[in-house]
């Protein structure tokens, strides 16, 4: 026998978009601004909410740590609250900045393991600043040590964002000794990348070895946009018409160059 559903029992059962619109409508009267994503690890619909006498509902489950754990970071970025001094480590590496710092930008994985590889079962993971050095699913393994723009350009606005958020006097301690700000950071990175396309000495780290692009008058200046670049030299690497992302350094030169 087949059986039928009203419309009376449909309309009962809350919806995800319901369910969703009293999330976000609990965490707009809250005093803080909230992550525009709050299930997006899951991609799943929020947990049922029961409903107040007003006729909103309440959140409750995943959508109601994600509230508190927001109200945590805000607050730890009022004035006077114990802010982190290693979130600038990614960049410096904790006093190394050779490691994930390279002379012209960010290297995909740190350089520490050039000479210690991560290893698990027959499996290692070793620092790789250009080409794998084997195939891995069948193709080049190329994010374990090359520059990238795209993440780069992502981690530079990161900088600056944290600049706005934690204030402009806000440092932590390089290798050196002296502090450096998040947006002084960001600056340095930014230039550095500009520098793989810079010439200097008659050279433009991009061409890497090749004379050819390096001297004659006619390809010399006749800048290619690579995939990626080596994370020693800057030399470009993989297909030489990625301007979706490489040409990303036209807009670190009108942000940083004016």
């Amino acid at each position: 026998m087949k059986k039928t559903v009203s419309s009376t029992t449909l309309s009962a059962i809350p919806t995800a978009n319901s369910i969703n619109s009293a999330c976000a409508r609990s965490l707009a009267s809250s005093p803080y601004t909230p992550s525009k994503s709050l299930n997006a690890k899951t991609s799943k619909p929020f947990p049922r909410s029961s409903a107040t006498s007003s006729g909103h509902q309440q959140p409750r489950g995943s959508c109601r740590r994600r509230l508190l754990q927001d109200r945590r970071r805000k607050d730890q970025l009022r004035p006077g609250h114990r802010r982190p001094k290693t979130i600038l480590a990614p960049a410096h590496a904790n006093g190394r900045p050779r490691r994930i710092l390279s002379p012209y930008g960010l290297r995909s994985l740190s350089k520490f393991h050039k000479d210690n590889p991560f290893s698990f079962g027959e499996s290692r993971v070793g620092y790789e600043p250009g080409e794998a050095e084997v195939n891995i699913k069948g193709g080049n393994s190329n994010w374990r040590g090359p520059l990238w723009f795209p993440t780069t350009y992502l981690l530079i606005h990161s900088l600056l964002r944290f600049s706005d958020a934690l204030g402009k006097d806000f440092s932590a301690p390089q290798a050196s000794g002296q502090a450096i700000t998040p947006r002084a950071l960001a600056e340095e990175i930014a230039n550095r990348m500009i520098s793989i396309f810079k010439q200097s000495d008659g050279k433009r780290p991009v061409f890497g070895p090749y004379a050819k692009f390096q001297q004659d008058p006619h390809w010399r200046d006749c800048l290619l946009f690579h995939e990626y670049y080596h994370g020693d030299t800057g030399m470009g690497l993989g297909a030489s018409h990625q301007t979706g992302w490489s040409g990303l350094v036209a807009n670190l030169i009108d942000e940083w160059r004016k």
